[in-house]
């Protein structure tokens, strides 16, 4: 269910419950959408960041996977980085 920038709430539910499977700490910050995880603990560590935003372009294929939401799409592998 790809969503445009600022507006990835669902995507952020769903994200927060595939953490929480894994047992991996989210930590609570005042953001509407989005999160931050930490996964492990010590001394170094190593940032990542990922897109979880769609854009707004029609799908114009039918694969199982084709977008439920209409006129917004991953088009550039923003489901793969997350």
């Amino acid at each position: 269910y790809p969503e445009l920038s600022k507006k990835e709430f669902e995507t952020t539910k769903r994200l927060k419950r595939i953490l929480e499977s894994y047992h991996i700490s989210i930590l609570d910050l005042p953001l509407e959408t989005g999160l931050v995880a930490e996964i492990g603990q010590g001394e170094l560590m190593v940032a990542v960041r990922t897109d979880i935003d769609a854009l707004p372009i029609t799908e114009q294929v039918e694969h199982e996977f084709t977008s439920t939401n209409e006129g917004v799409m991953h088009a550039c592998g923003h489901d793969i980085h997350m």
